[in-house]
């Protein structure tokens, strides 16, 4: 009980002295904070994992939300609120995203690291999209050649999907003759499946490790959006499906929501895609071209960046370092990349600090 008391007088004592803790405006401090990588790599995560509200992309809403915190000691924002906003879902967007951030170099004053006010606009833009939302429902139209049409006179089908505000596919997905009967002409339903790894067939819910929440088509193929859950509710993936493969962008996503991963695929060639990847705390890691042929996975790095932010490999040339798994473990690689390859003496260590045995890789093209 004695210690019951202490600890509790500990904490009341400790709170204060942390809330209390002064916050400095920029002209105050000697060096200001900022994001590592510079502001660009901050936009980028921002534009990257920001989800915009359904109902504000339908209205084609375009904006700005300026955002206050305070950068803390350990790189992360606290205190964050709305100094102008644009509309209730769009701020709270905005707040979600910057919150998730956590890759700021904090302030010094005095040669200490100090916590600092700062201000973030965030940018609502994106494309004009075709389709109407009233009533949690996704309202297209299908003209000619399959192509969406904004006038339903022009249309040949119209499209019903059931999602939420936050764009979750909430039902089947309807497709009726637009003037005529409201019978469906064709239905893809929603299914939810188990599976125990990304891509794999459905497996009994106590083994699986994510959920599948897809449509599926007429023939049995997965269409449209197609995301994974964690079996504990959280995110792991988002992407696009047509004629049974992914197309477009696959985002894959930390548990805490930050983006880890963005795919982009060619439209050229569905075997072809540019990778970014980010660290948890939302600095950006590396980026890569990826390119599938006759099975095999053949990559190229076009930039890497250091957990401080520091750029070292740039238009596919420089330094590299870092930690990689190999057969359920990590190893440290070192050495240097030319022309996006490998090339040169490479060093590889375990994390127990011995050294596996270092290579030479010739520099080698990828056609």
């Amino acid at each position: 009980m004695r210690f019951t008391v202490l600890l509790l007088l500990l904490i009341r004592v400790a709170l204060p002295v942390f809330s209390q803790s002064p916050s400095y405006e920029a002209f105050e401090v000697d060096s200001a904070a900022h994001p590592k990588g510079g502001m660009n790599t901050l936009a980028l995560f921002v534009q990257t994992n920001l989800r915009p509200p359904v109902a504000a992309l339908a209205a084609g809403l375009k904006g700005r939300v300026y955002v206050q915190g305070v950068v803390n000691p350990d790189g992360r924002m606290s205190d964050l609120t709305v100094v102008r906003g644009l509309r209730p879902d769009c701020d709270r967007e905005a707040l979600r995203v910057l919150a998730l951030f956590g890759a700021w170099q904090p302030a010094l004053k005095n040669r200490q690291v100090v916590r600092q006010k700062v201000s973030v606009p965030v940018d609502f833009r994106f494309a004009p999209v075709l389709w109407a939302y009233k009533d949690g429902q996704k309202i297209e139209y299908i003209g000619e050649n399959d192509q969406l049409v904004s006038d339903e006179k022009l249309a040949v089908y119209q499209v019903i999907t059931p999602i939420d505000s936050s764009g979750n596919l909430t039902g089947d997905v309807i497709i009726y003759k637009p003037n005529e009967s409201r019978k469906p002409v064709a239905t893809n339903k929603l299914t939810r499946t188990f599976i125990k790894t990304i891509g794999g067939e459905a497996a009994p819910e106590d083994s699986a490790q994510f959920v599948r929440v897809a449509l599926v088509g007429q023939n049995k193929a997965l269409l449209g959006e197609v995301r994974h859950f964690h079996k504990t509710g959280e995110l792991y993936s988002v992407a696009t499906y047509a004629q049974g493969r992914p197309v477009g962008e696959t985002k894959y996503y930390y548990k805490n929501g930050a983006v880890s991963e963005w795919l982009t695929y060619s439209t050229n060639n569905p075997n072809e895609y540019d990778l970014l990847r980010w660290y948890a705390n939302g600095q950006i890691r590396q980026g890569l071209s990826v390119a599938w042929q006759d099975g095999q996975r053949q990559e190229k790095l076009t930039s890497f960046w250091l957990p401080n932010g520091q750029l070292m490999v740039s238009q596919g040339t420089g330094q590299f370092k870092d930690s990689t798994e190999f057969h359920s473990e990590r190893i440290l690689e070192t050495g240097r990349y030319l022309n996006g390859i490998k090339d040169g003496h490479w060093e590889a260590t375990r994390t127990n600090g011995q050294s596996l045995l270092p290579r030479r890789i010739q520099c080698r093209k990828i056609t």
